[in-house]
């Protein structure tokens, strides 16, 4: 199976500087043994990359990309001018209200750290005492400044019991409606002795249950922040809620390191250029390893697995031989005894009128067009459906199914589509 080469990624991952003010044990910081690092690469090179190539979401990462607040702030402005939509993940400690107010003018989301709601526990894993209360003081000024944030919890055998005591915590001291909670894994410089503090595929499945339960007896919206394999959950609700997060390193993302090299996933060793001898575009041509997928990218015990193209058996970098983790595969599991029940589109009638939303940009593809729409979600269409969304400002189903000479159930995917990528509205 080979996945489609876009022209431009459409999500980079920026890494502004490796240094943090926590020492997180599931981070790579804590396994450096070189010290801190200084220097990075020139903002302006990586932010020129960006906007010169059309990127649509830049997520910017650490370390602790706050550390660096005042040196970013001018190329967040560029970025933001330049229609990029910015989002930074951060344990929160340093966020102070001038930051708060220039992120909220900026639109720009945070994904904040809280390793537990045990204050003794919090900052056994961050290795900084007081932490625990510097990262919820920082959550209240994200409240307070009304910022769009979510917290994210990765979850070890340090942790692990207090899942759901840290969402109740999240709702009622905090007044917080959702939670993610997301697997450790062993950072690309982790050694053999973070294994120890893995969780086994038993407790896996335990907290993938304590969300499913969170979820529904707090009200509150769970997810987990990486792939897992399908074969890898042993209910219905935690496979149709946990396994279709897909990785798409390498396909429609990349990222680039503080010196500037770009990888097509964070956590791989791999460079395919760097970005003060190379441009980003060189770069992304260069990563058809990750657009290829056959056995000889997937574990040996997926090999025969009907799933395995839709699946991809987990996360690529943990099944490598260079950081051997848990993907928690289970042939106990296969063939796989749950399907997701295909969404229903809407059944529109023929005298349904729809609006082309305002505000679309378009980008040539060898394949059609990309197009993004004002919420920044991406869709993509043939040439002639652009064509005739650009010459149709409201046009009805009926009018669609003409022009196409397409069957009423076609009609249907393609205006539920258009619908959910926010690209067209009903029309009143």
């Amino acid at each position: 199976m080979r996945f489609r080469l876009l022209k431009n990624p459409i999500n980079v991952q920026w890494e502004l500087i490796p240094n943090c003010n926590y020492k997180c044990f599931h981070c790579y910081n804590y396994w450096r043994t070189e010290g801190n690092v200084s220097g990075h690469i020139d903002y302006g090179i990586v932010t020129s990359q960006l906007i010169e190539n059309h990127i649509f979401n830049v997520t910017l990462t650490g370390g602790e990309p706050l550390l660096v607040f005042s040196e970013i702030k001018p190329y967040i402005e560029k970025m933001v001018k330049a229609g990029i939509k910015i989002s930074i993940n951060t344990n929160a400690s340093l966020l102070s209200n001038e930051m708060a107010k220039f992120f909220k003018a900026n639109n720009i989301s945070l994904l904040i750290s809280l390793p537990c709601c045990v204050p003794e526990i919090n900052d056994k894993i961050t290795t900084v005492k007081g932490s625990f209360y510097s990262t919820v003081m920082g959550i209240n000024i994200a409240k307070q400044n009304k910022l769009n944030f979510s917290v994210n919890m990765v979850v070890s055998k340090l942790n692990k019991d207090y899942v759901i005591d840290t969402a109740k915590f999240l709702r009622n001291e905090l007044g917080l409606n959702a939670i993610n909670v997301t697997k450790a894994s062993r950072p690309i410089n982790g050694s053999s002795d973070f294994d120890d503090y893995a969780l086994t595929l038993k407790e896996f499945r335990e907290l993938l249950e304590n969300l499913i339960y969170i979820k529904k007896e707090y009200s509150m919206s769970v997810d987990s922040l990486t792939v897992y394999p399908e074969c890898s959950c042993d209910s219905f609700d935690t496979f149709n809620d946990f396994t279709q997060r897909k990785c798409f390193a390498g396909k429609t993302c990349l990222a680039i390191g503080y010196n500037g090299d770009v990888k097509a996933c964070a956590r791989d060793s791999k460079s395919y250029g760097n970005l003060n001898t190379k441009s980003l575009q060189e770069c992304w041509k260069s990563m058809d390893d990750w657009r290829i997928i056959d056995d000889l990218k997937l574990p040996q015990e997926c090999h025969d697995c009907d799933s395995k193209y839709s699946c991809l058996g987990g996360c690529r970098i943990e099944n490598s031989n260079e950081i051997p983790g848990k993907c928690y595969r289970d042939k106990a599991n296969l063939p796989i005894k749950f399907e997701i029940e295909a969404e229903k589109d809407f059944d529109y009638n023929l005298t349904d009128t729809f609006e082309v939303i305002s505000g679309l940009l378009f980008f040539e593809e060898n394949f059609g067009l990309r197009g993004v729409s004002l919420r920044k979600d991406v869709f993509f269409v043939t040439q002639q459906l652009y064509s005739f969304m650009v010459c149709h400002h409201t046009f009805s189903k009926e009018d669609l199914m003409k022009e196409f000479e397409i069957s009423s159930e076609y009609a249907n995917d393609t205006l539920t589509y258009l619908t959910k990528k926010n690209a067209i509205k009903k029309y009143n």
